[in-house]
Formats: C-alpha cells, structure tokens, sequence
C-alpha cells in the first residue's frame, strides 16, 4: 500500500523531470504552443474585457497549453537517472 508521502514524493519526482523532458522532446513545438496559448490569452483579455468570456478563453488557453504540450515531450527516463 503506498501512503500519501509517496505519493507526494513521486509527484515531486515527476515535476522536477519535467524541464528534462520538454528538453529532450521538441522544445520549439512547446515554445510555440506557449506563444499561442499566450497571444490567445492576451487576445481574449483585450477584445473580451469586461465579459464573462474573457476569464473562461483565458482558462481555457491555459488549459490546452499542458493537455496538448504533453505530446512533445520526450518519455520519461525509467532507468533512475536525471
């Protein structure tokens, strides 16, 4: 039975591969995923100012950001090495 301080230590591990990870994987599709989910977000916080659309587009965009980059992310390393 694994506790919860595993838990939180393998979410800590898993966290800490991430920079490895974007590095190895295809960095410029994540740079440009970033881009677009920020001009998306700028977007929809100046054309959209004052409207209840304005937060969820925000959100949004910094929802598809991580759901999307995923996919270009090199896998992890599974032999305990950084």
């Amino acid at each position: 039975m694994t506790t919860a301080r595993q838990h939180a230590a393998d979410a800590a591990r898993a966290a800490a591969a991430l920079p490895a990870r974007a590095r190895h994987g295809r960095p410029a599709r994540i740079a440009a995923r970033a881009a677009v989910a920020a001009a998306v977000a700028a977007a929809a916080a100046i054309w959209a100012a004052g409207t209840p659309a304005a937060p969820a587009v925000e959100l949004a965009a910094a929802l598809w950001l991580p759901l999307t980059a995923y996919y270009e992310m090199a896998p992890p390393d599974f032999s305990g090495r950084s």
